[in-house]
């Protein structure tokens, strides 16, 4: 056995150069891969920033439309309101208008029941029929 050992010895003693090369080597090799595996690590903490960033504006700007989308019904509720305030005030008008015209054209025309018919039909637009008895 002892001259196995100093086999060896004399192996290790002449060929040491080598051996710390490869222990360097696999040292280096070690650092190396937990290096990169911060690396990963960091891109990956990177990554999941920026999703989260993503995810915030995503939101954010939905948000902003669900705003804009209530704004926007408000405001079609309001002007629809108005125009049917409008027409309301419209149809009055009107009906005070045609009740004027339809007192006018039975004043005028008192005395002629066919012309008294045609004058509110046409004012009217109904269909106006002197039936004779």
């Amino acid at each position: 056995m002892p001259t196995i050992l100093l086999t060896t010895f004399s192996y290790i003693k002449k060929y040491w150069v080598i051996l710390a090369a490869t222990f360097a080597f696999i040292v280096f090799r070690f650092w190396q891969a937990t290096q990169q595996q911060q690396d990963i690590a960091k891109i990956l903490d990177e990554i999941a920033k920026q999703r989260s960033q993503e995810l915030k504006d995503i939101q954010n700007a939905h948000d902003v439309e669900e705003k804009q989308r209530q704004l926007n019904e408000q405001k079609l509720k309001e002007r629809l309101n108005e125009i049917e305030k409008q027409y309301e005030n419209a149809k009055q008008l009107l009906d005070a208008q045609k009740r004027i015209e339809i007192q006018q054209i039975i004043e005028t025309t008192q005395d002629n029941p066919e012309l008294l018919a045609k004058k509110l039909s046409d004012a009217t637009g109904f269909q106006i029929y002197i039936t004779k008895e």
